[in-house]
Order: structure tokens, then C-alpha cells, then sequence
């Protein structure tokens, strides 16, 4: 399965949880749905000002 193919599943999907962890080790979890694929690789988009983005 290349990049594409995974885009097209997780857009199918629609909404897609992506689960990170802050600098104490504690988790979050946000709903994303921007995605692109660039070079043969999966992107997730979010605003350089979120915590997210760090």
C-alpha cells in the first residue's frame, strides 16, 4: 500500500485520531481531517500556533 492509498482509507474514514504526548509523557488526542500527500508521504496539517504543532 503506498501513501496515496492510505489518504484514500483515511478519507474515506472521514475523521482520524491522532494521539500525541506533551513534554510531561501526558496524552492527547485530537480529531484531524486535513491531509495531503507530498513526495510518496503522508501530511498531517495543523496551525503553528497549537500545541499540536510543537
Amino acid at each position: 500500500m503506498n501513501a496515496q492509498d492510505c489518504l484514500q482509507m483515511l478519507r474515506d474514514i472521514k475523521d482520524v485520531s491522532f494521539a500525541t504526548a506533551d513534554e510531561k509523557g501526558l496524552p492527547h488526542n485530537r480529531i484531524i481531517d486535513v491531509m495531503i500527500v507530498e513526495e510518496n508521504r503522508l501530511v498531517f496539517c495543523t496551525g503553528r500556533g497549537k500545541d499540536f504543532y510543537r
